[in-house]
């Protein structure tokens, strides 16, 4: 009897019914894929819509991903070359920032004497240049310091008025007070490029004065020693106090500002007012295509309506934020409610400006290339305001056509009360926003356009996103 046992009639049919459900699943298989094809990425489409992925390329991902890592550190390296040449053998420049002095006082005045032989000692290529000018230029010291106020000169030095007799009395041993602050004044603007404004403007005035000095104190010898011999002792305390300390610079300062984060308004502010447009206009673009802002359902004047409104709103709030934090940490910073609203006004306009910009370029520019573009006009723009542009090689002053320079020279007229160029930084703002909200515009119609193209819901995707 074998051992081996005979399937029955049953478990015969179950088998074939397996295998007629497989090869119905496989024969369904091949039909779905039959007509279909590979989508631009390289994936198996079917027509059912769905995708299966590509055969997994080792050798191509290599390649693309050297490619993609070589273009980031090209543009990386390219933008920071660009900022850090703006810079390149600056001190060397500093001959480029004018400081007037004007003399208020006699004509053979001892203080002006002694300034202008101590500058022929300190002029050079990395010093301040002072421009010694006649009074009839600036008859009185308050319009020089509305020249400094209107950007005119960087900085001035004036002699006040009796300040060689006041010297010279005391030196004599004639007078018994004497006050070196009386002498000299000077005026700057610490808010105008604040590390420039200290380091090269303060700093030079504040040089040329102690090198006066040491000039006055040279030829002055003889005359302290002719007063120990016939004064009182009061009056050769005096003549020894003015011989030590001639004269000392009284400061007018336009605009202090004694806040450490000054330093940021011409740095990290120009830089977050064009990054805040990028983060939103990803979220916002994505999410308006999903819910179907630009569908062939709705008319362009609709899309275009909406797109408007969201951007004026969002550079509204956004702008208030921005004036918000400067306001909020600006600690002694003599500033007022009227500047507060202007300021905030100018930032709507340029961060407008940002805001059509990048918009039209994700609808107009392939994703891929976008944060090439958004990393190299952040650096340009930034290169114009860290540092003034008369300071840094020619090729860089093609920076005064850009937006974040010229609204910076617009802040600083309105935190320091002038009116400087104005005429010019106005109208290139302004025309900056036409042709931003041109461009916008056009990428309007291209989002309502591959909208159309991708059925009703409008999420296709076009070029940048």
């Amino acid at each position: 009897m074998s051992d081996n046992k005979m399937p029955t009639s049953s478990e015969s049919g179950q088998a074939r019914e397996q295998e007629q459900k497989l090869e119905a699943q496989a024969a369904a298989a091949n039909s779905d894929a039959a007509p279909g094809g590979h989508d631009g990425d390289g994936a198996i489409t079917t027509t059912a819509g769905a995708q299966q992925l590509a055969p997994f390329n080792q050798t191509k991902l290599g390649i693309v991903t050297v490619t993609v890592g070589l273009a980031v550190l090209v543009v990386f390296l390219a933008n920071m070359v660009y900022l850090f040449g703006s810079s390149f053998g600056q001190p060397h420049r500093n001959h480029v920032f004018k400081i007037a002095a004007v003399n208020y006082d006699v004509d053979d005045s001892l203080v002006w004497s002694a300034l202008t032989q101590a500058y022929v000692v300190l002029h050079s290529d990395s010093f301040a240049s002072f421009v010694f000018l006649p009074r009839s230029d600036y008859p009185d010291p308050d319009d020089l310091v509305h020249a400094v106020r209107e950007q005119g000169y960087w900085g001035a030095v004036y002699i006040n008025q009796g300040a060689s007799s006041r010297l010279s009395s005391a030196i004599d041993g004639q007078s018994q007070t004497y006050n070196a602050s009386q002498a000299l004044t000077y005026v700057w603007n610490e808010i105008r490029y604040p590390a420039t404004s200290a380091s090269v403007i303060r700093s030079g005035i504040l040089q040329l004065q102690a090198a006066a000095t040491k000039t006055f104190q040279a030829g002055a010898t003889a005359r302290l020693l002719r007063a120990a011999n016939s004064t009182t002792a009061t009056n050769f305390q005096t003549a020894l106090a003015a011989y030590l300390t001639p004269f000392t610079a009284s400061e007018i300062n336009i605009n202090p500002a004694p806040q450490a984060e000054k330093a940021f308004y011409n740095t990290v502010v120009m830089a977050m007012s064009i990054i805040q447009q990028n983060v939103f206009l990803i979220a916002f673009t994505t999410v308006s295509r999903q819910l179907g802002l630009f569908s062939r359902q709705r008319r362009f004047k609709t899309s275009a309506t909406w797109a408007l409104l969201v951007g004026l709103a969002y550079t509204l709030l956004g702008s208030l934020v921005t004036t918000g934090y400067i306001w909020a940490f600006r600690e002694a910073w003599a500033v007022n409610a009227s500047q507060f609203a202007i300021t905030w006004m100018v930032l709507w306009l340029v961060q407008h400006t940002y805001y059509q910009l990048l918009d039209g370029t994700l609808a107009l520019v392939p994703i891929q290339f976008f944060s090439f573009l958004l990393v190299t006009f952040v650096f340009v723009n930034i290169s114009a305001t860290v540092f003034p542009l008369e300071s840094m090689p020619g090729f860089y002053r093609w920076g005064h056509a850009l937006p974040a320079y010229q609204s910076f020279q617009v802040l600083l007229n309105v935190w320091s009360r002038g009116s400087h160029k104005l005429y010019e930084a106005l109208p290139v703002l302004f025309t900056w926003w036409v042709v931003s909200a041109s461009y916008a515009a056009v990428g309007t119609m291209k989002k309502v356009k591959d909208g159309r193209k991708g059925g009703g819901t409008g999420v296709a995707a076009p070029a940048g996103i």
